[in-house]
């Protein structure tokens, strides 16, 4: 759970993800799948001019976003933070299912609250002469 209350639950399936809030949920199942509602407003209610809006590119993808990135060392349209947090959920729940228990991440630190065993987890030793 988050410090803002929010909670990430883990299963075991294909990839998928699912937000649910108070006015219902909203899901995608698969790497390409249709966005799934609880009711059909929430897929096709408008945003506003301040509302977020998210990377979309059926076509093409992500990855073709970063290799023009790359060539044209413009940013993507992720930045490196979002990323790595991103990334940091998933490591996470991959850790919980491999040690069977539920866990406590603090997002400051980086690492599990009095948990060794979750934290030995996230590195790998490095072969000589490579260190962080």
């Amino acid at each position: 759970m988050y410090a803002d209350g929010v909670e990430l639950q883990v299963k075991t399936a294909q990839p998928s993800i699912r937000f649910e809030g108070s006015d219902g949920w909203i899901e995608s199942v698969g790497w390409r799948a249709a966005m799934k509602a609880s009711s059909e407003e929430l897929l096709y209610e408008p945003l506003g001019a301040k509302d977020l809006r998210l990377y979309y590119a059926p076509e093409d993808g992500e990855h073709r976003n970063f290799l023009d990135c790359v060539r044209s060392r413009r940013q993507c349209y992720g930045p490196a933070e979002v990323g790595h947090r991103t990334i940091s959920i998933a490591h996470i729940g991959n850790i919980s299912l491999q040690l069977g228990r539920k866990l406590i991440w603090n997002p400051e630190m980086e690492q599990f609250a009095g948990d060794e065993a979750a934290n030995r987890m996230l590195t790998r030793a490095m072969r000589e002469p490579w260190c962080l």
